[in-house]
């Protein structure tokens, strides 16, 4: 018996045009390891699309593969994650099981059998509401059932170690049925592989593509497991990396340099190498000694990184604080004059090229404008975006 096993592919995410085709290419290169390795099916445990009614382009491109696994025999089991739900409850994949395209695993009473193996499993839910579904569950029919058994979800478990998710909601393994073969996790954008006594093999399998930028400075590339399991020996696992390009990350600790300073390093460091066919990602963190930060020269950098083959630059400067910001005392008036006065104080610490400070401040009211816009009824949230995007775009020309 040989099958695969990945989660958390996110086809559709990421805004950037460059990622989002990237992260479904690595779904797509994953079914073709899949067919050339001829494994006899495939687990997908959750968020197989990065919502739950993912872009037309994006639908296509996944049930085109989704369809090419099915014709070389290869039944493809999903369960639904905390991404693939709308606010009603649905999911697509409700739709592609129809189709017969996929199984979906999320509503299923009893085992789905394929060959010796027998699947089921618990769906995710935003803020772990799937809680409730175990407590449901007829632990002792499962666990007496015979056969190889698998079951898939999408959950963090609290007595295995993950990095980072501290904050995160957890279940105990208590809650799982005890003695199944293999536990195919997903929700967790981490590897683990962990044998647990009384339960068996648990396995993480960590996202196809990275999904955040942390992601890409931590993970570089994402993956996906096949495992076999042959009579005579035990479960054999081997990890799939699916490197897609190179991720280059650059992390600066700003504090108690100039923003001159800063430039110039940043500089330095993007003429050490190329970047051909790299994500570059970009984080600046610290208290500037001197200099704004709209004083770093980001356009330079992206222009210099992008003529050395960079696909895409990210950067982040959540924790990069200039010491010239001025507090600004503001008499009391209407939020319009509030706004207007703050603006009015600071915004020479924004440079746009041919902008003077008078033209500045008109823009940042305008953008201000549409920003505070709200999503209409029944408005999409990628609709909203594009539409927001483009209004920006006429007052940045």
């Amino acid at each position: 018996m040989k099958f695969a096993h990945m989660a958390d592919c996110h086809i559709g995410s990421w805004s950037d045009p460059k990622l989002r085709e990237l992260s479904t290419k690595a779904f797509q290169r994953a079914i073709d390891i899949c067919i050339d390795k001829k494994v006899e099916f495939i687990l997908i445990s959750g968020d197989l699309f990065h919502t739950a009614l993912p872009a037309i382009e994006s639908l296509k491109a996944a049930v085109e593969k989704l369809k090419q696994a099915k014709d070389n025999n290869i039944n493809v089991y999903v369960l639904a994650g905390s991404h693939d739900y709308s606010p009603s409850g649905k999911t697509i994949l409700e739709v592609l099981d129809k189709a017969g395209i996929i199984t979906d695993i999320t509503n299923k009473k009893t085992f789905a059998v394929q060959g010796r193996a027998k699947i089921t499993g618990i769906h995710g839910r935003r803020g772990s509401l799937e809680k409730q579904e175990y407590d449901k569950l007829n632990k002792q029919e499962l666990e007496n059932a015979s056969g190889f058994k698998i079951f898939m979800f999408h959950s963090a478990i609290s007595e295995i170690q993950m990095s980072g998710l501290d904050m995160i909601e957890k279940l105990s393994i208590k809650q799982f049925p005890k003695n199944f073969d293999y536990y195919a996790g997903g929700h967790v954008h981490q590897i683990i592989e962990k044998n647990i006594p009384d339960y068996g093999k648990i396995i993480y399998p960590g996202p196809t593509f990275p999904d955040t930028f942390k992601e890409l400075e931590e993970l570089k590339q994402g993956g996906f497991y096949i495992i076999e399991k042959n009579p005579e020996t035990n479960l054999q696992t081997e990890y799939i990396p699916l490197n897609m390009c190179s991720v280059f990350s650059i992390n600066m600790d700003c504090n108690q340099k100039t923003s001159e300073e800063v430039n110039a390093q940043l500089k330095e460091l993007v003429s050490q190498k190329e970047f051909i066919h790299t994500i570059v990602t970009i984080r600046l963190f610290g208290e500037l000694k001197t200099g704004k930060t709209s004083d770093i020269n980001f356009r330079s950098l992206r222009k210099n990184l992008e003529t050395k083959g960079a696909i895409s630059i990210l950067r982040n400067t959540s924790k990069l604080s200039s010491k010239e910001f001025k507090a600004v005392k503001v008499a009391q008036g209407s939020v319009d004059e509030v706004e207007n006065m703050i603006i009015k104080e600071n915004s020479d610490q924004i440079n746009v090229e041919d902008w003077d400070q008078q033209t500045q401040q008109q823009k940042i009211v305008e953008l201000m404008q549409i920003l505070s816009q709200q999503r209409a009824d029944g408005e999409r949230v990628v609709d909203f975006e594009k539409r927001i995007t483009k209004q920006a775009m006429q007052i940045l020309k």
